[in-house]
């Protein structure tokens, strides 16, 4: 069960930032973007199948995080720092059984990276919500796309689609069916 739970988990939190594109968005000012951001607010909800050997797994899961201490920083010249940490609570069900309440804390997050927005659009690598560190996740990272629902002076919020969402560079052996679907949401505040 702890082996899928992580896999489950760093799946879901690798693509924190995924989404499709919407081509009628309304353009958000991106100057509003540029700053330190503090994660006030983390869920998400999925839905899994796996199949394989004949055998089919549905999952559904859903987390919440608190006790937030992760900070992302925009730079105007579309750079980004990402660091810190927060708890993670996970509750869901395997076909169709509840599985017990899963707690982590996601700690050591020290990753940098790129950034852009196209009308709501925030394109970014390097942000990673999972517990890993630059020597892992830079060099290997691929831009992810969300949708930003929310960006003011104050708060950024965005939303991330799940759907058929497999980590970059993850390959499943041969003869294993896997499908994901589900939403993220992240809000942050602004700290300058």
């Amino acid at each position: 069960m702890k082996h899928l739970k992580s896999i489950i988990t760093l799946i879901i939190l690798t693509f924190t930032l995924a989404s499709c594109s919407t081509d009628d968005a309304p353009d958000v000012d991106t100057n509003l973007i540029v700053g330190e951001w503090s994660m006030t607010e983390f869920t998400y909800n999925t839905e899994t199948t796996v199949t394989f050997g004949g055998q089919t797994i549905n999952s559904q899961g859903d987390g919440e995080g608190s006790n937030f201490d992760y900070n992302v920083t925009f730079n105007e010249d579309n750079t980004l720092v990402a660091n810190g940490s927060y708890d993670l609570t996970i509750t869901g069900t395997v076909n169709g059984e509840a599985i017990s309440a899963q707690n982590s804390t996601v700690s050591e997050v020290n990753t940098n990276g790129e950034w852009s927005i196209n009308g709501d659009q925030l394109t970014a690598s390097g942000i990673t919500t999972a517990d890993i560190d630059n020597e892992f996740f830079s060099g290997n990272a691929e831009e992810s796309t969300s949708t930003i629902t929310l960006l003011n002076s104050s708060t950024l919020r965005i939303e991330s689609d799940f759907a058929d969402a497999i980590p970059a560079g993850f390959e499943f052996p041969e003869g294993i069916d896997y499908n994901i679907d589900g939403t993220a949401i992240v809000t942050f505040t602004r700290v300058n």
